[in-house]
């Protein structure tokens, strides 16, 4: 951890003051996103040019490597395997080397979905705010509500998080540029409004004070992927209300 806030600062500060040095250097800069090339080809040495311009396209590609691979797993292990083979078919789960297969398959459209929004809109700064609006609108009141309130239930959590999300990418589109920071603001208040209004209705069907407990079980990789984590977790449960 300290090695890595050491690397961070040695390495995020200097290239943020290349910001502050491209005003003195480019003050003709018609397209800001290119004072970083230019800085690097034209007004340093080559090797240290050379070496700036590598080391961003191999961050650039490994962060994409990452997220591809994520987004992939998540397909094919959580959503297709667990979701729609497991609960909705009632089948088993999938061999490791079947379920590889389908994770590397799913990379494909990723990557095409990935390559064409890139194509249409090239603004990787904008995405890379709007992934962690997204994040933030739908995922912060199921988490901390999750938690630390006992009425929390799933009907609740599943509302807040789709219509959180749902309204951030409205957001984006429709949000004036006079008023951009409210797109940010406005969907996690909305998703905490409705995650209360939704749990206190639905108490009686789904109570929350059966579903909030301390699960201190930690699965290994093999029982997330064949879902006994959750057989598990289900048998804790129904244990703990039984000895209540």
């Amino acid at each position: 951890a300290f090695m890595g806030a050491g690397l961070t600062f040695f390495t995020v500060i200097p290239i943020g003051m290349l910001g502050i040095i491209a005003f003195h250097f480019l003050p003709d800069l018609a397209d800001p996103y290119t004072a970083l090339p230019e800085l690097a080809l034209n007004h340093m040495p080559f090797a240290i040019g050379a070496a700036l311009l590598m080391g961003v396209l191999g961050a650039s590609m490994s962060t994409a490597n990452g997220g591809m691979l994520a987004v992939s797993a998540v397909i094919s292990r959580n959503l297709l395997s667990r979701i729609i083979r497991q609960r909705w078919l009632g089948k088993g789960a999938w061999s490791d080397s079947k379920l590889l297969m389908i994770t590397r398959t799913a990379v494909i459209p990723v990557m095409v979905a990935a390559l064409v929004l890139g194509y249409v809109m090239p603004q990787p700064g904008v995405y890379l705010i709007l992934a962690f609006d997204v994040v933030f609108a739908g995922a912060l009141a199921p988490l901390t509500l999750g938690l630390f309130w006992k009425k929390a239930n799933m009907p609740a959590a599943i509302v807040s998080l789709i219509f959180g999300t749902l309204l951030r990418l409205v957001l984006f589109f429709v949000m004036p540029l006079e008023l951009a920071g409210l797109d940010t603001m406005i969907p996690p208040v909305v998703s905490f409004a409705l995650f209360i209004i939704v749990a206190l209705a639905t108490q009686k069907k789904w109570p929350g004070k059966e579903r909030h407990d301390v699960n201190d079980y930690v699965p290994p990789e093999e029982d997330v992927i064949s879902g006994e984590d959750l057989k598990h977790f289900h048998a804790s449960q129904q244990g703990t209300r039984s000895a209540a």
